[in-house]
């Protein structure tokens, strides 16, 4: 519409909408990496804890006998 009624006004609306979207997406993708972190950190906390009960029950670690020294 703005070229067929050549509207700068909503020119600079569109423009004005895309850096709202730029900024919007650079936010989203910050938290989309926190929450990827976390989610790592979870895995290898509950990697701890497995391996802490294997070696209760066998008693050796997970790491050496996978050879993940």
């Amino acid at each position: 519409m703005a070229y067929v009624n050549s509207d700068l006004v909503l020119v600079e609306d569109v423009f004005k909408r895309d850096d709202e979207i730029d900024n919007y997406f650079d936010g989203v993708k910050i938290d989309i990496l926190m929450i990827e972190k976390y989610l790592e950190g979870i895995s290898d906390h509950a990697e701890n804890i497995v391996n802490w009960v294997n070696y209760l029950i066998r008693g050796e670690h997970l790491n050496k006998k996978l050879g993940c020294e």
